[in-house]
C-alpha cells in the first residue's frame, strides 16, 4: 500500500522524462552539463569583471541604455518601475514571504523552506559578488538616473533575484500544477518579469548592460543547481 501510495503522489514520483533507458534517474548527464556550464559562466563573468575594472565600461553599455533612454515617456517609466518593484525593499522581503508560504500551504513545507532558503542565499551571494567586484552604479550625466540607487553595480540584484526565485517558481508550477488558464497567466507574468527585468534596470539607469548580463548568466547557472539539488534532494531524497 505504501509503495503504490509513493507512486501515485506527484511529491515523490520521478517523471519519465528525468529517467535514463533503464529507468534510472540520469543524475550524471545533467550535473555534467550543469557543471560544463558553470565553468563558462564563470569564465565569462570573470572576464567581463575584468575588462570592467581596467575599461570602466564595456563597449556596448552605455550605448544600449542611451538607446532604451531615448525611448522615455512617462507610460514607459511607470510601466518599468513597476517592474522593478518586486526587487526593491521592502516588496522583496514581502514577495519572498508570501512566494514561501504559499509553496509551503499548496505543495508541502519542506518546498516552502526549500524556496525560502533560496531565496535568501541568493541575495547574500549577489551581496558577495558585487562587494567583490565593487562596481560603481551608473550616475549622471552619462545617463539618466530615473530611480537613485545605493550599493554596487556588477551584477544585478533585481535580474539574479528574478531569474533563480521566479525562475524557481515557475519550475514548481511547470511541475505541479495542471494546465488551466489561471496557470498560463500566472506562468506569463513571471515569465515576463524575469524578461523584461534586465531592461528595466538599464531604463532606470540603476544598471549598465554588462550588469544585466552577468546577473542573468549567474542566475540562470544557479537556477539550474537549485533545480538539481530539488529533484535530488528535496521533491525525492530517497531517489539518489
Amino acid at each position: 500500500m505504501d509503495n503504490y501510495q509513493n507512486e501515485q503522489n506527484p511529491m515523490t514520483r520521478v517523471p519519465d522524462h528525468l529517467k535514463a533507458e533503464d529507468g534510472t534517474i540520469d543524475i550524471s548527464q545533467r550535473r555534467r552539463l550543469l557543471s560544463l556550464a558553470t565553468i563558462i559562466v564563470l569564465l565569462i563573468v570573470v572576464i567581463i569583471a575584468i575588462m570592467i575594472s581596467r575599461l570602466g565600461l564595456m563597449p556596448l553599455d552605455l550605448p544600449a541604455t542611451q538607446a532604451l533612454q531615448s525611448l522615455q515617456t512617462a507610460w514607459l517609466t511607470a510601466w518599468m518601475v513597476i517592474v522593478s518593484i518586486p526587487g526593491w525593499y521592502p516588496w522583496n522581503i514581502i514577495i519572498v514571504g508570501i512566494g514561501s508560504i504559499v509553496a509551503g500551504w499548496y505543495w508541502s513545507l519542506r518546498i516552502g523552506v526549500y524556496v525560502f532558503i533560496i531565496a535568501s542565499l541568493q541575495a547574500l551571494f549577489n551581496w558577495l559578488i558585487k562587494n567583490i567586484v565593487a562596481r560603481p552604479r551608473p550616475s549622471e550625466p552619462l545617463v539618466d538616473v530615473i530611480k537613485l540607487e545605493t550599493g554596487y553595480s556588477f551584477p544585478s540584484g533585481h535580474v539574479m533575484f528574478y531569474t533563480i526565485f521566479f525562475g524557481l517558481l515557475v519550475f514548481l508550477i511547470l511541475r505541479y500544477v495542471p494546465r488551466t488558464a489561471g496557470r498560463a497567466i500566472v506562468l506569463l507574468m513571471l515569465g515576463g518579469m524575469i524578461l523584461l527585468v534586465g531592461i528595466s534596470r538599464m531604463y532606470l539607469g540603476a544598471h549598465w548592460l554588462s550588469d544585466v548580463i552577468a546577473g542573468y548568466l549567474v542566475g540562470l547557472v544557479c537556477l539550474g543547481w537549485v533545480i538539481e539539488v530539488f529533484i535530488g534532494h528535496v521533491e525525492s531524497p530517497r531517489a539518489n
